[in-house]
Protein backbone atom coordinates (compact mmCIF):
# COMPACT_ATOMS: atom_id res chain seq x y z
CA UNK A 1 0.00 0.00 0.00
CA UNK A 2 0.99 3.49 -0.93
CA UNK A 3 2.48 5.22 2.95
CA UNK A 4 1.19 8.54 1.73
CA UNK A 5 -2.22 7.69 1.41
CA UNK A 6 -2.25 7.55 5.35
CA UNK A 7 -0.47 11.04 5.63
CA UNK A 8 -2.99 12.72 3.10
CA UNK A 9 -5.94 11.36 4.37
CA UNK A 10 -4.72 12.56 7.88
CA UNK A 11 -3.75 16.07 6.21
CA UNK A 12 -6.64 16.48 4.15
CA UNK A 13 -9.28 15.20 7.45
CA UNK A 14 -7.14 17.74 9.62
CA UNK A 15 -7.94 20.40 7.04
CA UNK A 16 -11.78 19.58 7.20
CA UNK A 17 -11.61 20.08 10.93
CA UNK A 18 -10.07 22.74 10.93
CA UNK A 19 -12.50 24.69 8.49
CA UNK A 20 -15.56 23.06 10.81
CA UNK A 21 -14.39 24.45 13.79
CA UNK A 22 -13.00 27.90 11.60
CA UNK A 23 -17.30 28.12 10.60
CA UNK A 24 -18.38 27.99 13.89
CA UNK A 25 -16.82 31.52 14.92
CA UNK A 26 -19.70 32.51 12.77
CA UNK A 27 -21.95 32.74 15.83
CA UNK A 28 -20.34 35.27 17.41
CA UNK A 29 -21.52 38.20 14.69
CA UNK A 30 -19.48 40.35 12.24
CA UNK A 31 -18.87 43.14 15.23
CA UNK A 32 -16.90 40.40 17.13
CA UNK A 33 -15.32 39.04 14.09
CA UNK A 34 -14.14 42.06 13.48
CA UNK A 35 -13.11 43.14 17.10
CA UNK A 36 -9.34 42.96 17.66
CA UNK A 37 -8.43 41.68 21.11
CA UNK A 38 -5.42 43.93 21.76
CA UNK A 39 -3.77 46.80 19.06
CA UNK A 40 -0.89 44.02 17.72
CA UNK A 41 -3.68 40.90 17.87
CA UNK A 42 -5.99 39.84 14.21
CA UNK A 43 -9.22 40.17 15.08
CA UNK A 44 -10.94 36.32 13.95
CA UNK A 45 -11.75 37.83 10.31
CA UNK A 46 -8.08 38.69 9.79
CA UNK A 47 -7.05 34.87 11.10
CA UNK A 48 -9.32 33.86 8.65
CA UNK A 49 -8.04 35.75 5.55
CA UNK A 50 -4.40 34.98 6.10
CA UNK A 51 -5.09 31.42 6.16
CA UNK A 52 -6.85 31.52 2.87
CA UNK A 53 -4.24 33.75 1.35
CA UNK A 54 -1.48 31.44 2.26
CA UNK A 55 -3.69 28.73 0.87
CA UNK A 56 -4.09 30.78 -2.08
CA UNK A 57 -0.19 31.39 -2.53
CA UNK A 58 0.16 27.43 -3.19
CA UNK A 59 -2.25 27.25 -5.60
CA UNK A 60 0.24 27.64 -8.91
CA UNK A 61 2.10 24.87 -7.43
CA UNK A 62 -0.09 22.51 -6.65
CA UNK A 63 -1.29 23.04 -10.42
CA UNK A 64 2.41 22.36 -11.64
CA UNK A 65 2.12 19.17 -9.15
CA UNK A 66 -1.12 18.06 -10.60
CA UNK A 67 0.42 18.61 -14.50
CA UNK A 68 3.83 16.60 -13.48
CA UNK A 69 5.78 19.72 -13.95
CA UNK A 70 7.17 19.67 -10.52
CA UNK A 71 10.69 19.85 -9.93
CA UNK A 72 11.77 16.74 -7.95
CA UNK A 73 14.84 17.59 -5.04
CA UNK A 74 17.47 15.36 -5.11
CA UNK A 75 21.25 14.68 -3.50
CA UNK A 76 22.43 18.35 -1.09
CA UNK A 77 19.50 20.14 -2.33
CA UNK A 78 16.77 17.38 -0.94
CA UNK A 79 19.14 17.58 2.36
CA UNK A 80 18.85 21.24 2.39
CA UNK A 81 15.31 21.51 1.97
CA UNK A 82 14.48 18.97 4.52
CA UNK A 83 16.47 21.12 6.58
CA UNK A 84 14.73 24.64 6.08
CA UNK A 85 11.53 22.83 5.96
CA UNK A 86 11.91 21.39 9.55
CA UNK A 87 13.26 24.68 10.69
CA UNK A 88 9.87 26.09 9.67
CA UNK A 89 7.47 23.19 10.92
CA UNK A 90 9.13 23.80 14.16
CA UNK A 91 8.28 27.76 14.26
CA UNK A 92 4.62 27.19 13.04
CA UNK A 93 3.86 24.37 15.82
CA UNK A 94 0.76 25.67 17.84
CA UNK A 95 2.16 25.37 21.33
CA UNK A 96 5.78 27.91 20.21
CA UNK A 97 4.69 30.47 22.07
CA UNK A 98 7.30 32.98 20.03
CA UNK A 99 5.45 35.23 17.95
CA UNK A 100 6.58 35.11 14.23
CA UNK A 101 5.67 38.23 12.02
CA UNK A 102 4.11 37.45 8.54
CA UNK A 103 5.60 38.39 5.18
CA UNK A 104 4.19 41.08 3.56
CA UNK A 105 2.21 38.14 0.45
CA UNK A 106 0.12 36.91 3.32
CA UNK A 107 -0.66 39.80 5.44
CA UNK A 108 -4.47 40.22 6.33
CA UNK A 109 -6.44 42.98 4.22
CA UNK A 110 -6.80 45.99 6.83
CA UNK A 111 -10.34 46.40 5.86
CA UNK A 112 -13.52 45.46 7.55
CA UNK A 113 -14.46 41.97 6.63
CA UNK A 114 -17.53 40.46 6.27
CA UNK A 115 -19.38 36.51 5.70
CA UNK A 116 -17.63 36.45 2.24
CA UNK A 117 -14.25 36.11 4.38
CA UNK A 118 -15.88 32.61 5.04
CA UNK A 119 -16.64 31.40 1.84
CA UNK A 120 -13.57 32.66 0.36
CA UNK A 121 -11.81 30.43 3.02
CA UNK A 122 -13.80 27.37 2.05
CA UNK A 123 -13.36 27.20 -1.34
CA UNK A 124 -9.49 28.03 -0.59
CA UNK A 125 -9.34 25.21 2.03
CA UNK A 126 -11.67 23.00 -0.79
CA UNK A 127 -8.78 23.18 -3.12
CA UNK A 128 -5.88 22.76 -0.61
CA UNK A 129 -7.78 19.37 -0.21
CA UNK A 130 -8.09 18.91 -3.25
CA UNK A 131 -4.55 19.48 -3.94
CA UNK A 132 -2.98 17.71 -1.17
CA UNK A 133 -5.47 14.58 -2.56
CA UNK A 134 -3.72 14.82 -5.69
CA UNK A 135 -0.32 15.03 -4.46
CA UNK A 136 0.74 10.95 -4.17
CA UNK A 137 3.41 10.85 -6.88
CA UNK A 138 4.81 14.14 -5.54
CA UNK A 139 5.09 13.32 -1.89
CA UNK A 140 6.71 9.91 -3.21
CA UNK A 141 9.63 11.48 -5.17
CA UNK A 142 9.97 14.55 -3.47
CA UNK A 143 8.83 17.32 -5.42
CA UNK A 144 10.28 20.70 -4.27
CA UNK A 145 7.16 23.69 -3.21
CA UNK A 146 8.86 27.04 -2.68
CA UNK A 147 7.78 29.21 0.17
CA UNK A 148 5.33 31.81 -2.03
CA UNK A 149 6.71 34.28 0.73
CA UNK A 150 10.34 33.75 -0.60
CA UNK A 151 11.72 31.53 -3.65
CA UNK A 152 15.10 30.54 -1.92
CA UNK A 153 12.75 28.79 0.43
CA UNK A 154 12.07 25.51 -0.40
CA UNK A 155 11.30 21.96 1.22
CA UNK A 156 9.94 18.90 -0.24
CA UNK A 157 6.01 18.54 -0.89
CA UNK A 158 5.84 15.62 1.98
CA UNK A 159 7.15 19.01 4.22
CA UNK A 160 5.66 21.32 2.65
CA UNK A 161 2.34 20.16 3.50
CA UNK A 162 2.88 19.26 7.24
CA UNK A 163 3.69 23.20 7.56
CA UNK A 164 0.57 24.07 5.67
CA UNK A 165 -1.60 22.25 8.50
CA UNK A 166 0.60 22.84 11.16
CA UNK A 167 0.48 26.45 10.27
CA UNK A 168 -3.67 26.24 10.03
CA UNK A 169 -3.44 24.45 13.79
CA UNK A 170 -1.51 27.11 15.45
CA UNK A 171 -3.80 29.95 13.76
CA UNK A 172 -6.93 28.04 14.82
CA UNK A 173 -5.81 27.86 18.62
CA UNK A 174 -4.78 31.83 18.21
CA UNK A 175 -8.89 32.09 17.13
CA UNK A 176 -9.54 29.58 20.44
CA UNK A 177 -7.54 32.26 22.43
CA UNK A 178 -9.16 35.66 20.77
CA UNK A 179 -12.43 34.16 21.36
CA UNK A 180 -11.96 33.15 25.00
CA UNK A 181 -10.72 36.83 25.11
CA UNK A 182 -13.68 38.22 23.79
CA UNK A 183 -15.69 36.33 25.90
CA UNK A 184 -14.04 37.66 28.65
CA UNK A 185 -13.75 41.25 27.83
CA UNK A 186 -17.98 40.91 27.47
CA UNK A 187 -19.71 42.89 29.88
CA UNK A 188 -21.75 41.16 32.24
CA UNK A 189 -25.59 41.13 32.83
Amino acid sequence: MDPTIEQRQRWTSLLTQIQHEILTWRKVGSELLNRRPGADRWCLYEIIDHLDKVNRSYFPQLAAIENGSGQVLRGPRLWWGKQLGKFILKSVQPDNPKRVKTFPVWVPNPDTFDESTFTSFVTSQQQMISGINGSGAAVRSNVKLTSPANKHIYYPAVLAFEIIVTHQLRHLRQGQDVLSSLANSAPSS
